[in-house]
């Protein structure tokens, strides 16, 4: 790549390649779009790279909509030299990857570390175990520091940053994950309902502690304090086969529409051992949901941005039971969750942030 040191060379629209496995509705490609559909197109030119084509519950058609132009390389073994022409061809001046294949073929390219940005949306010496099993995942954490060493790092939480330095000992820069948020909600007085609406939205796993939920409300027994569980994952069919007698437990499975819950519902809850910065969660606070949480250090980092709802200790059936009954005697002003969140959690504050961050390393590159 030629050095480019000219007046005005700030004013030259920024090319950014992103790589990702695929554009299957999840946290990283929700992040993704709410980068690219808050960015200023005439100073950046995004173009996306995806490893994987045909996949259901894709958001092609979103990021298509937007105007950006999407490559399917294909994960083989010519993918990173796809990648490569690609960055020739659109003269690419950064390059910003999303996963742990997407980074190390990031790290392959010939950019130097200015030039390369990743996002680490977990913690990944706690995620992968519970998501790949105990061996498996250690060493995948591992092999997955080995790449971050390599790129420019953002993590998506401080409570990231500050583990993945501690462990890894690798810098990083904080941005918050963001969504998109309403202009306006209807306001309800949560008190004067016969039936109170929790919702968990996300993946049904391990690492996402579902089982605690669903046995909590069971143990309740109370048809006053309903349980939406909306998602899917390694184990749905088992509780929703267990459990889908209870009449205050509802299964919706995979949905293409989560936002119609969220304006449905009362409040989310969530017991989750590990997260980044959680995207249900602040999908929640845009909808005004105030929200119980697990005291995990990434749940604890957003009620310590304001008064979201209550933190409870995971796995304590008793404190969450109190969680439950306290939040539902609150008066909540759902507008004033939505608006304070709407300052820290937007798609339009997280999007400014890193496109402040690719002027910076532009500029290094440049230079």
């Amino acid at each position: 790549m030629n050095k480019l040191k000219e007046p005005g060379f700030d004013d030259r629209r920024i090319n950014v390649l992103y790589i990702i496995t695929s554009l299957k509705k999840c946290g990283p490609v929700n992040v993704l779009y709410g980068i690219v559909r808050k960015m200023d197109y005439k100073k950046f030119k995004p173009i996306i790279i995806t490893l994987k084509k045909n996949v259901e519950n894709s958001r092609f058609k979103d990021f298509k909509e937007l105007g950006v132009q999407i490559i399917n390389v294909k994960l083989n073994i010519g993918s990173l030299k796809k990648i490569r022409k690609t960055v020739e061809k659109f003269n690419i001046d950064l390059i910003h990857s999303h996963g742990v294949i997407p980074d190390f073929l990031n790290m392959c390219t010939k950019f130097d570390e200015h030039g390369k940005i990743s996002t680490m949306h977990n913690v990944p010496f706690e995620d992968y175990p519970l998501t790949f099993g105990k061996i498996i995942g250690l060493g995948l954490s591992q092999f997955h520091a080995l790449i971050q060493r390599k790129l420019t790092c953002v993590a998506c939480s401080k409570t990231v940053h500050d583990k993945i330095l501690s462990k890894y000992q690798i810098e990083s820069t904080v941005i918050y994950n963001g969504v998109s948020f309403p202009t306006s909600l209807n306001q309800k007085d949560t008190r004067r309902k016969q039936n109170f609406h929790f919702l968990y939205l996300g993946n049904v796993t391990l690492g996402k502690n579902v089982g605690f939920l669903i046995s909590s409300f069971a143990k309740m027994k109370n048809a006053k304090f309903v349980l939406d569980i909306v998602g899917d994952g390694d184990l749905y069919q088992q509780l929703k086969n267990e459990y889908q007698h209870f009449k205050n437990i509802n299964f919706y499975g995979q949905v293409y529409d989560p936002e119609k819950y969220l304006q449905e519902s009362d409040f989310l809850v969530s017991a989750s051992l590990s997260e980044g910065m959680p995207m249900s969660v602040i999908e929640a606070l845009s909808c005004g949901l105030p929200v119980i949480l697990s005291d995990i250090p990434s749940h604890e980092e957003i009620m310590d941005q304001g008064n979201f709802g209550i933190i409870f200790k995971n796995n304590n059936y008793d404190d969450f039971t109190r969680s439950v009954q306290k939040i539902v005697t609150q008066k909540i002003n759902k507008q004033d969750i939505m608006n304070f969140a709407n300052k820290i959690f937007s798609d339009e504050v997280m999007s400014s942030n890193y496109q402040q961050l690719y002027r910076g390393k532009v500029r290094e590159r440049r230079s």
